[in-house]
């Protein structure tokens, strides 16, 4: 029993010298270890509290029958334990974190977005979580950037689980004479979003640089004709996980009460925006071109220079269906994937840095691309002329060539950080879709 009892003593005692330790040491280390996952902090408590705290005591009790050389050894323990870690801190700190990426816990943020003119208001938006736990979101949303972006990030990068459910009710106020109201829920694709999470994503970051980044973000869409949408988004690479249809709901003048009713709730929405200013060729799209947007075809870039290769191709894509793909590598596989809706291509040549952004005109792009799905995989070509300050594009496959005309088509090409072509005009830019061309 009296050995029993020195047994227990030695251990408490440990457990809280090795506490504070790790408070002094490494405090992130705790905080990472504690939310990595309850079978690793019994595993680790385990078999380093008991292996080094028993071991300690029964070499010292029953070779040399002394508690005090139990505490000399134990006491040796610790500062060998707290010197490696101090040694060994950023490795046993990104050993923790990829456990973290193994678990089902993350750091990342909320987002909501809405197509460029077409302003929402988000009513609710609740994720649901696997404990059943949920985190809700009622903010006032407005369309101010890009289908994809996310509007507004709501809440910090805190490590959270994986949502297992997405709710969305919203009043799509550009619709009709008073708006549309539209809520559904929908199952998130877990799985899925869990690999992303778990396996990161690579880029080629420069020339002869390939680099593995995380995903931070998850984005929520919500747009005209009840599309949801939902993204998985890193620094570099924005992916589409799924694509969802709400109800339609009738018009609620008992939840805009305070406002009057929808109607001047919606009068008053439309008349502090600039959306009236837009020209009707913009603004009047079709209610379901946000579904059509998720159309893929199988696909891939072929850039190529009339007098030598460059030293260095890096391709960024913004597609129609709110992805975005930022590496020389993707892009040039056959992959199936949306139309895209702006590409920059950025080379070097010797001590020149050349930068090109192109746009297509939507419907002209979409009616061409439909024209290539006969063919097996086609390719979407930029060849760049000698003096690199024209490029030709063309869609090819199976023996058959699509042009991509200038009438089409909007190019702005730099070199060394000055224009050398640019086939639109310099003020007030007018382009078929939402014209971002910067």
């Amino acid at each position: 029993m009296e050995t029993l009892w020195k047994m227990v003593f030695y251990i408490l005692n440990f457990t809280v010298y090795l506490f504070l330790i790790w408070w002094v040491v490494n405090k992130y280390l705790v905080a990472t270890m504690v939310a990595a996952s309850l079978e690793y902090w019994i595993f680790f408590f385990v078999i380093i509290l008991l292996a080094v705290s028993s071991v300690g005591y029964w070499v010292a009790h029953y070779f040399w029958n002394s508690g005090y050389w139990g505490m000399f050894f134990k006491n040796m323990g610790i500062f060998l334990l707290a010197l490696f870690v101090l040694v060994n801190k950023e490795v046993i700190e990104t050993g923790s974190s990829d456990f973290c990426k193994r678990g089902k816990v993350f750091e990342w943020y909320m987002g909501i977005s809405s197509p460029k003119y077409y302003s929402i208001v988000n009513i609710k938006t609740e994720l649901l979580y696997p404990n059943g736990s949920k985190t809700v979101y009622d903010e006032y949303i407005y369309a101010n950037s890009d289908w994809g972006n996310a509007q507004r990030s709501i809440g910090s990068s805190d490590k959270q689980e994986i949502p297992t459910k997405l709710h969305a009710k919203w009043l799509s106020y550009r619709e009709g004479e008073n708006g549309q109201l539209y809520e559904g829920t929908f199952d998130l694709p877990y799985d899925m979003i869990l690999n992303l999470f778990r396996n990161g994503y690579i880029y080629q970051y420069t020339d002869s640089e390939i680099v593995k980044d995380e995903y931070t973000g998850i984005s929520v869409g919500l747009a005209p004709g009840g599309v949801v949408a939902l993204w998985v988004s890193g620094s570099h690479r924005r992916v589409q996980v799924g694509c969802w249809i709400a109800d339609k709901l009738s018009a609620d003048d008992e939840l805009f009460a305070s406002w009057g009713g929808q109607k001047k709730r919606v009068e008053r929405l439309r008349s502090t925006d600039s959306y009236d200013n837009i020209p009707d060729h913009i603004k009047n799209k079709p209610i379901g071109q946000w579904e059509k947007y998720n159309q893929t075809y199988p696909y891939r870039y072929n850039v190529s220079f009339v007098d030598s290769e460059p030293e260095s191709l890096l391709i960024e894509t913004h597609y129609y269906n709110g992805e975005r793909f930022q590496s020389g590598i993707d892009d040039t596989v056959i992959r199936s994937k949306a139309c895209p809706k702006k590409i920059t291509l950025i080379w070097k040549k010797g001590d020149d840095e050349y930068f090109a952004c192109i746009q297509f005109e939507e419907t002209y792009l979409f009616r061409s691309f439909e024209q290539m799905v006969v063919a097996p995989s086609f390719e979407l070509c930029f060849a760049v002329n000698k003096g690199s300050n024209f490029i030709d594009c063309f869609l090819q496959g199976d023996g058959k060539r699509i042009e991509l005309p200038d009438e089409y088509r909007k190019i702005k090409i730099f070199r060394n950080h000055k224009m050398v072509y640019g086939n639109y005009s310099q003020e007030g830019i007018e382009f078929w879709g939402e014209g971002y061309l910067y």
